[in-house]
């Protein structure tokens, strides 16, 4: 692996990331493999919501209830490919590390994974459910669901999609920490001038520098003299 101080040339990142896109793309497509045999199932089990309110889902196309078991099969191939896609994005970023920060890769799989899958089953588990009896409950004499099953997989997934990335922002946040080297008052050196150094390491201290510099040229004054006034007031 490339060291941090290592300059690699732009087409070479490009290179680098369009391996890391391909092989993204693979793991998904072993995940889609796994998934698809039990995409039907998966269906009727993500209908049970409606079911239980008494309610039924229909299909208003020929295509559509086959586009959804496809559609379906693809987020959870997702899902399940997370570990792969979560490794292939360390390994584009890690030559960009230091040596003490790539020990993170691991844990960043890891955690990763269980985040965005547990944020999925924390969607369909506690969200949707509530969500769905309720919006079905404005349902009366006169005004009746006809739910399509295209309309409710597409409610359901943009809900655990949004969890899933939801749930990934403590590991999105928590790099940071990387680049203080685990020191808990990094961030106070962080932001810390330094009062020793020159005049570019602090605005008051430049200032001063830049003043001789920034005087504008003196003006004429009624009699044809300069008037210093204006040069004492900078």
């Amino acid at each position: 692996m490339a060291d941090v101080n290592d300059k690699m040339p732009f087409m070479e990142h490009l290179g680098e990331l369009r391996t890391r896109i391909v092989r993204g793309l693979l793991g998904l497509l072993v995940g889609l493999g796994i998934a698809l045999p039990f995409s039907q199932k998966i269906v009727d089990y993500l209908a049970r919501p409606v079911r239980a309110t008494g309610n039924n889902l229909v299909f208003l196309s020929l295509t559509e209830a086959f586009w959804v078991q496809m559609k379906v099969a693809v987020i959870v191939g997702l899902f399940i490919a997370a570990p792969a896609i979560l490794w292939q994005i360390w390994a584009f970023i890690a030559p960009g590390l230091h040596e003490h920060e790539r020990k993170y890769a691991a844990p960043f799989v890891l955690i990763g994974s269980v985040l965005f899958i547990g944020g999925g089953a924390f969607s369909l588990k506690v969200v949707t459910p509530y969500a769905i009896s309720f919006l079905l409950s404005y349902s009366r004499p006169g005004l009746q669901p006809m739910i399509s099953i295209g309309s409710y997989v597409d409610f359901l997934l943009k809900f655990t999609l949004a969890f899933g990335l939801v749930f990934e922002l403590p590991l999105i946040i928590n790099p940071r920490r990387l680049h203080r080297g685990g020191h808990p008052d990094a961030d106070a050196r962080c932001v810390q001038p330094d009062l020793d150094g020159g005049a570019a390491d602090h605005p008051l201290r430049g200032r001063h520098h830049l003043r001789p510099h920034l005087r504008p040229p003196p003006q004429a004054g009624p009699g044809g003299h300069r008037d210093s006034r204006v040069t004492d007031a900078v």
